[in-house]
């Protein structure tokens, strides 16, 4: 089994790069930064102007970093043609309803507050005229390991799918089973069996990593060509 050796492009389609550079930012937890991460560098070698801001535990209903606040401040300053958005589902700083009782992970109250959250999140950028491209993290484990909240990300798909300049690839999968399930390990271009997550059954090791990052690229480059040829915004959307 390899856990070393890194994955090439996800091979699905050719994808012509944008002749002008564009501005592309990254955000999101630790799981952004171990496969978003990667992308920006290869990005940025493309000649693009990029940011990256990955802030490990944390998740868009916490209060500090205020996610919000922050996109607002990031569409504000950096002012990015392109944004890649990737949360995992950390939920660390509890909320509380109007009678001061706590919000637990995975209610429907949670769930709405979280998909109301990433649309806010979303709306920020397309305000300025970025494209938004909302990454599917990868699957979660079950018990004992950590509580599964995976719900959070169909409950963001909801909100966000309607809005104009959003696109939402399905890239987490890339780490799952044939079953769509958690796995510690894959089958790779290669043939080879590859470990791609670490000890704690969350993160990601270099190849899973590695190989999330190629197709976040493809579908960037996509989106940022897109971008350049003033595409429609039905074309921007497709994964």
């Amino acid at each position: 089994m390899d856990g070393g050796s890194t994955p090439g492009g996800s091979g699905s389609r050719s994808v012509e790069p944008c002749s002008t550079p564009v501005r592309i930012l990254g955000i999101g937890d630790s799981i952004a930064a171990e496969a978003v991460g990667p992308a920006i560098d290869r990005l940025a070698a493309l000649g693009h102007a990029t940011k990256l801001d990955a802030r490990w535990g944390t998740g868009p209903l916490d209060a500090d970093p205020d996610w919000l606040a922050l996109a607002n401040q990031h569409a504000t300053t950096f002012r990015p043609d392109l944004v890649l958005v990737l949360f995992y589902g950390n939920y660390s700083q509890p909320r509380f309803d109007t009678q001061g009782q706590e919000i637990l992970g995975d209610t429907d109250e949670f769930l709405r507050l979280w998909g109301e959250r990433s649309r806010r999140i979303t709306l920020a950028f397309t305000a300025v005229g970025a494209h938004v491209v909302w990454i599917s993290p990868p699957p979660r484990p079950g018990l004992p390991f950590a509580p599964d909240v995976s719900e959070t990300w169909p409950a963001t798909v909801a909100e966000i799918t309607a809005i104009p300049g959003v696109s939402i690839p399905t890239i987490g999968e890339l780490l799952a089973d044939s079953d769509g399930r958690w796995t510690s390990t894959i089958v790779g271009p290669d043939g080879l069996q590859h470990a791609v997550r670490s000890d704690d059954a969350v993160h990601l090791l270099p190849y899973g990593g590695d190989l999330m990052a190629a197709a976040i690229v493809e579908a960037a480059t996509e989106a940022a060509g897109r971008h350049c040829t003033g595409g429609t915004d039905s074309e921007l959307r497709a994964p």
